[in-house]
């Protein structure tokens, strides 16, 4: 059996880990993460699937839309900052 000493030794060594790791967890800087509003793009009719990939060489993120009731594809050249122009390439 425990003396109330070591029970009293246990309880507080308790309560000091979880204050530490509270005050460990509180104090990680938690960087916000934001997104730009989003953007509507033109492509065709029902789209279906998309895919990101160089299509054209140029070293930009380029964007093709599978249209699911036209049966055709939609290219999106990337302008290099993420976004693509209104108008599908393609």
């Amino acid at each position: 059996m425990l003396k109330k000493s070591a029970v009293t030794s246990t309880k507080l060594f308790t309560l000091i880990l979880f204050t530490g790791l509270i005050w460990l967890i509180d104090g990680i800087p938690v960087f916000a993460q934001s997104f730009a509003s989003p953007m509507p793009y033109t492509v065709g009719s029902n789209p279906y699937d998309g895919a990101l990939g160089d299509f054209n060489g140029d070293g930009k993120p380029d964007l093709a839309v599978a249209n699911n009731s036209t049966s055709n594809i939609s290219v999106l050249l990337g302008n290099g900052d993420g976004t693509w122009p209104s108008v599908p390439a393609i």
